[in-house]
């Protein structure tokens, strides 16, 4: 993620040490720093905190609460919106549950003190890239594999991390033409000749996967996910 024009070398790993990732803020400074170019530029106009209500063309600010209208456009809007992307920290859950069920989204365990002895189990719902480092982090925390209950309605295939690094890729990416061209357009040879090399990985060899979202996982943080044995396998 980011702009082409703009890298984070410093924190992007390198080969022997992929999981060197940049931290969230500073992934925050990074997108400030790049921002405050655009506006430089005199081309654009940035309103954050800001809701944009496309029947009246207009913009309301969420702190301030006032609003402007958008007058003519020369070219285009552009509505980053767009996807509609919303992720559990800012909905409430789409089920039912029991009031004393303690239910937070991932984001919320970093405010858990002591993970290991604040609750007997924890049950972690979806398998996805977020579902992963929900587990991984309650791993880290000290939390053992049997206090973990994971809820995983697909299981679906992912991307070996150490494939996709910026220092590997290039060297790595010609495997995909070879495969496919090797799988003669067959999907499933397709997918095992990734796995066999060593693109793709599953937490269980013996399933085959029904999904793939393009989650990322190393070699390392797989081993830590397959330590789970409470898998229940429903939830769709």
């Amino acid at each position: 993620y980011g702009v082409s024009t703009e890298s984070l070398p410093a924190f992007c790993g390198t080969e022997s040490d992929l999981m060197q990732l940049a931290s969230g803020p500073q992934v925050r400074d990074y997108y400030a720093f790049v921002m405050r170019k655009f506006l430089q530029s005199g081309r654009v106009q940035y309103f954050p905190n800001t809701t944009y209500d496309p029947g009246r063309r207009s913009l309301l600010h969420g702190v301030s609460g006032k609003s402007c209208e958008i007058g003519d456009v020369r070219k285009r809007i552009v509505d980053a919106t767009y996807m509609k992307v919303e992720v559990p920290s800012v909905r409430p859950p789409e089920f039912d549950v029991a009031p004393e069920v303690q239910l937070v989204p991932v984001n919320g365990l970093a405010d858990v003190d002591s993970p290991k002895d604040a609750f007997k189990e924890y049950i972690v719902l979806g398998a996805g890239k977020t579902g992963i480092d929900a587990v991984l982090f309650l791993l880290r925390s000290g939390v053992l594999e049997g206090q973990i209950r994971w809820v995983m309605p697909n299981d679906a295939w992912l991307f070996k991390r150490e494939c996709l690094h910026p220092q590997t890729n290039a060297r790595q990416g010609k495997t995909y033409f070879d495969e496919l061209e090797r799988a003669d357009e067959q999907l499933n040879r397709y997918l095992l000749g990734l796995e066999k090399a060593g693109m793709l990985m599953r937490i269980d060899p013996s399933i085959w996967p029904t999904k793939f979202k393009c989650a990322t996982v190393s070699e390392t943080e797989l081993e830590e996910l397959r330590r789970i044995g409470n898998i229940v396998r429903e939830g769709r």
